[in-house]
């Protein structure tokens, strides 16, 4: 996390790296439908937010979130989606 209580693109890409592997239908899927992103997301950013933000997921900004990049209902998310829905959650409400 840097100054600013912003976690880095590699504590982000790490830490959802290994909840894909956790929580994908195949840890080497391409793409990962809604209940298996939420999954990842949660676990992501409370993990994150155990490193010191004490930021915990919030189901109701997830599904804000998840419903402007999946808007077409087509389940297909890939690690690209998971890692800018976890950047949109991690954050502090302030910045």
């Amino acid at each position: 996390m840097n100054t600013k209580g912003i976690f880095t693109p590699e504590q982000i890409s790490d830490s959802v790296n290994k909840y894909w592997k956790k929580y994908a239908s195949e840890p080497d899927a391409s793409t990962v439908n809604k209940a298996e992103c939420k999954s990842i997301v949660e676990a992501t950013v409370n993990a994150l937010g155990r490193l010191g933000s004490g930021h915990k997921f919030n189901e109701d900004k997830f599904t804000s979130a998840y419903k402007k990049v999946d808007f077409m209902g087509a389940e297909k998310n890939f690690k690209a989606v998971v890692l800018g829905l976890v950047t949109t959650l991690a954050k502090p409400d302030d910045k």
